[in-house]
């Protein structure tokens, strides 16, 4: 008896009960020829969307080294105006990007364009010109580079990182730029 339970449980399913009747009968009367053309149209459709996604993720990274290049320059052309301006001289940071003077415990002494805009810090986040990413005050997510002054103070500059995000993006069509 203890043989009959075990035959029957380690008996293969019928391959004919896996698949369904009209199945077969589809396979069974379809050319060889179609089954490989749909074969290499499943694999041409795959491969696109690979590299699509594979594109799209390249070119992200392209724009936020880019992004980084520009706060790196921007921020050492800023630190040299600091030390090399006139006292009465206004600093401004380069179109686009976001400037904000803090003192040595993380207050704002100072933004531009305006003190709601620009990453949300209290505290250096990384060593000098090392960028990274951070939330903002009002939503979103900025590219920002630290940068420390002698007196204990340091400045931030950030860049918006909603430019970077609407160029890229894989969606339903699975595009890559949209600008």
């Amino acid at each position: 008896m203890g043989a009959d339970v075990m035959t029957r449980f380690a008996r293969p399913a019928d391959p004919g009960r896996l698949v369904p009747r009209r199945v077969r009968a589809l396979s069974a009367r379809t050319p060889l020829r179609i089954k490989l053309i749909a074969a290499v149209l499943l694999l041409v459709m795959l491969a696109l969307g690979v590299f699509s996604v594979a594109g799209a993720f390249l070119m992200r990274r392209y724009f936020i080294e880019q992004a980084d290049q520009q706060l790196n320059a921007a921020g050492h052309s800023l630190l040299y105006e600091i030390f090399h301006a006139q006292p009465d001289s206004q600093v401004s940071p380069p179109l686009g990007l976001v400037f904000q003077l803090r003192d040595g415990e993380g207050r704002l002494l100072k933004a531009i364009p305006r003190p709601d805009a620009g990453p949300a810090l209290d505290d250096p986040q990384q060593p000098d010109f090392q960028p990274f990413t951070a939330p903002g005050m009002g939503g979103g997510r900025w590219r920002a580079v630290d940068v420390s002054l002698p007196d204990g103070q340091w400045f931030t500059l950030a860049e918006n990182m909603s430019d970077i995000d609407a160029r890229v993006q894989p969606g339903p069509g699975l595009q890559v730029l949209n600008a």
